[in-house]
């Protein structure tokens, strides 16, 4: 049992890690941008073709928050990227954080720059954005996975009506 959560955490850690390696490789250079100071705002930017009915050939980035990052789309990602930096900062969240976060985010997409014709920008920016709730979310797996390893229903007595009063005495830890 603890050998396989060792064996999960492992795994988990070596995704994360390869990961984050890749990160650095793509030119953003470990910087990452906590989403939970911009609660109002998705800041992922996407890459694909034909974006507000351009030809299928041509590529362009956007941001994925149409409603509070809006921009239209451009060739070169850093448009793209400048303009949702400075829109985050109508997201909610503490004006400290904001201007920190702000100023990281104009780091980040200097340090992609135009990353024109390929996703390859959009990309690196996204991972930025998500390696923090990879983290986030790790925790939270292996915490449940450690809990369902351990934990065993036990069935109720027969006379035992399972109500919203009562139902917690129907399961225990072992």
């Amino acid at each position: 049992m603890i050998s396989d959560f060792i064996q999960l955490f492992g795994l988990l850690f070596l995704v994360s890690s390869s990961q984050f390696t890749q990160i650095q490789a793509q030119g953003c250079k470990g910087v990452t941008l906590e989403r939970s100071v911009i609660p109002n705002c998705n800041p992922e930017i996407f890459f694909g073709p034909g974006i507000n009915k351009r030809g299928p050939n041509e590529f362009t980035f956007a941001p994925n928050d149409t409603k509070t990052l809006d921009h239209g789309e451009a060739f070169a990602f850093n448009i793209i990227a400048e303009s949702s930096c400075d829109k985050m900062r109508n997201c909610g969240g503490s004006k400290n954080l904001i201007e920190a976060f702000h100023k990281k985010c104009k780091g980040l997409s200097g340090a992609i720059g135009g990353s024109k014709k390929d996703g390859a920008g959009a990309d690196c920016w996204n991972a930025a954005v998500r390696y923090l709730n990879l983290f986030c979310c790790l925790a939270i797996l292996m915490n449940a996975y450690f809990m369902l390893r351990n934990y065993h229903a036990t069935p109720p007595p027969p006379p035992v009506k399972i109500t919203q009063n009562n139902w917690y005495k129907v399961w225990s830890y072992n």
